[in-house]
């Protein structure tokens, strides 16, 4: 849950940027003070760091610096990679493949990809924050992440096959906003699912670290290389993108649910004390 909310409140802010931004930079004139206000709003978090983050960890074994890895942290690793890679490439590329349809103009085909986006991003805030409390809830994360990521699939083939060969808006917006919100969804529950591998949830920063380093790498190469060959070789590029996805599907019945056995002895003890 708190990874879910903590995470739906990142892409809330990706949200709000990219429905509010046009009007923001129509409002101050120029870039340069659309990033003026940029380094305002990181200045203020830069401060309220210290003051959030002082106790921690407070209410753990103690302070360490030594991480945990396991091989089984791959598994995670790839989750992360593929779901925030494509999210991130078709974001970029929909601009450009919607602009090969002849019944949609340029200008048009921007419009379009600032909303497909935006609600992408949306889709992401609103099912990290809400799908992974309730799977906590009712103690069936893993059918959680079985069913987010199967919907992702589905979500993924819709939205591949739209932009590749449709170009409907309406279909569109809907997978968007879909892989967006189960696919953040299982997102954010592979990423919890990465500390279980810790005895101590002070020592899990490594495997969740190494998660987002994952994420990032996945962001910063895939949609660079796979984003163009998916416009010029759509069958191929719809092809790779729903078998990534469904990898992942496959791999969430596989996924560390459950807390180590040395953590479970620690929570008992500490509750008998």
């Amino acid at each position: 849950m708190i990874v879910g909310v903590s995470v739906g409140i990142l892409f809330l802010g990706m949200s709000a940027g990219s429905f509010l931004t046009p009007g923001i930079l129509a409002s101050l004139g120029s870039v340069n003070r659309v990033f003026l206000l940029d380094a305002a709003i990181s200045l203020i978090a830069l401060v309220s760091v210290p003051f959030v983050t002082k106790n921690y960890p407070r209410d753990y074994a103690g302070r360490s610096l030594k991480g945990v890895f396991k091989a089984g942290m791959f598994k995670n690793w790839y989750v992360g990679l593929i779901i925030s890679s494509l999210s991130v490439m078709f974001g970029g590329i929909a601009a450009s493949a919607l602009g090969l349809f002849p019944f949609i103009g340029k200008s048009t085909a921007e419009s379009y990809a600032g909303v497909l986006s935006g609600l992408s991003f949306l889709g992401s805030a609103l099912g990290a924050i809400i799908l992974p409390p309730i799977f906590e809830s009712i103690r069936r994360v893993r059918a959680g992440m079985v069913f987010t990521s199967l919907i992702a699939v589905a979500s993924m083939a819709l939205l591949g096959y739209g932009l590749a060969y449709s170009g409907n808006y309406g279909v569109l917006m809907a997978s968007f906003f879909s892989f967006g919100f189960f696919g953040n969804a299982y997102w954010s529950m592979a990423m919890t699912s990465t500390t279980r591998y810790s005895p101590d949830p002070a020592q899990a920063g490594f495997a969740t670290s190494m998660y987002s380093v994952a994420t990032n790498l996945g962001v910063a190469f895939i949609p660079t290389f796979l984003g163009p060959y998916f416009i010029g070789n759509p069958g191929p590029g719809v092809g790779i993108v729903v078998g990534a996805v469904a990898l992942g599907f496959i791999i969430s019945f596989f996924l560390k649910v459950s807390l180590s056995s040395s953590t479970g002895n620690q929570e008992a003890q500490a509750s008998q004390a």
